[in-house]
């Protein structure tokens, strides 16, 4: 599945907002599960502003960075040159198509919608040498969508959320390794990008979203997400 341009808009405005934290749960786990691997290559799909790049970069040898979001590697650009960086690759491309001619040792993937499928870890696969590391949901209720949705009553038509359950298929035919952990946070969500969220896990229906607008834009309260439940999977292509 392919980034569309209403995703791409969707990620550019949430650029300038979106959280670079490198003191996340997810961050020291990975650095002390690729001790190893000083050296060594990594591809990081839909890097988004580079929080996973900047903390990749101090053990990899080489970087790439991929998203299609051209606000969001500007502002990687912009660490990178202050945190003087040089082993960063950036390349402004849909994870789906990136394809360098090469494989990296090891691929890496971080609540990247475009690969929420299989066909997302078999990319992840030609791409990698030695190992596949995706960081995805285990439970969404914390997300402010989520919580939008239940006030009104709404099912999502989106459920698969679990990030085993979106790797099924992958998981009978691999030895994976899964690891579960709550990570810590704080993010203001702009009231525009949750109703965006609550109208795609509602598959743009219509009928729903003058509800959800009018139910979001009514809310006094901030829309600040504090924590999320997140799966780290690994395995070997």
């Amino acid at each position: 599945m392919a980034m569309s341009v209403a995703d791409k808009e969707f990620w550019d405005k949430r650029a300038l907002t979106f959280p670079l934290d490198f003191e996340r749960e997810s961050i020291g786990i990975l650095r002390e599960m690729l001790k190893g691997y000083g050296g060594k290559t990594v591809v990081d799909l839909g890097c988004g502003p580079g929080t996973h790049s900047i903390a990749l970069s101090s053990i990899f040898r080489e970087v790439a960075s991929v998203d299609y979001s051209t606000s969001m590697l500007d502002r990687l650009e912009v660490e990178c040159e202050m945190r003087s960086i040089k082993n960063i690759g950036i390349f402004r491309e849909d994870c789906m198509g990136f394809d360098p001619k090469c494989r990296y040792d090891v691929a890496f993937s971080c609540l990247c919608p475009v690969l929420y499928s299989l066909d997302g870890a078999r990319k992840m696969e030609s791409l990698s040498k030695d190992l596949c590391i995706f960081i995805g949901p285990s439970r969404t209720e914390r997300i402010p969508e989520m919580r939008v949705l239940s006030d009104l009553g709404l099912d999502p038509i989106k459920k698969k959320f679990d990030t085993l359950d979106i790797y099924e298929e992958l998981i009978k035919d691999r030895k994976v390794s899964s690891l579960c952990f709550e990570e810590s946070l704080s993010v203001k969500r702009d009231k525009e990008s949750v109703i965006s969220g609550c109208n795609e896990l509602m598959g743009n229906d219509i009928g729903v979203e003058m509800m959800i607008r009018d139910h979001v834009m009514g809310l006094d309260e901030e829309l600040v997400m504090n924590k999320r439940d997140l799966m780290l999977i690994s395995w070997e292509p």
